[in-house]
């Protein structure tokens, strides 16, 4: 959280379940620092209430561990870089 607020990310990969802060916990406080830094949610251990309440909290997307292969992770965040481009590509347009 502290490198977030430091350090200019535009996306953020995190786990749910980690030590001191869940992943929802670090969702929230990433969203209330800096709305536009979009937040990957990935967990091993999964339920529907999970799902719900990191997508209401902003999540831009939610994965599930443990990984067939690397292609899932890539594509998540390659959606999400071209979601950040449009914006980008928007607020140009806009100036």
């Amino acid at each position: 959280l502290e490198k977030v607020k430091s350090l200019d990310y535009l996306l953020v990969l995190t786990d749910i379940k980690m030590p001191g802060m869940s992943g929802v916990e670090m969702l929230k406080k990433i969203k209330e620092f800096n709305g536009i830094i979009q937040v990957v949610m990935m967990t091993g251990h999964s339920t529907m209430e999970y799902v719900i309440e990191c997508l209401e909290n902003g999540a831009n997307d939610y994965l599930l561990k443990p990984f067939e292969d690397t292609k899932e992770i890539v594509d998540a965040v390659n959606d999400t870089v071209k979601k950040i481009r449009k914006w980008e590509r928007a607020l140009v347009r806009k100036k």
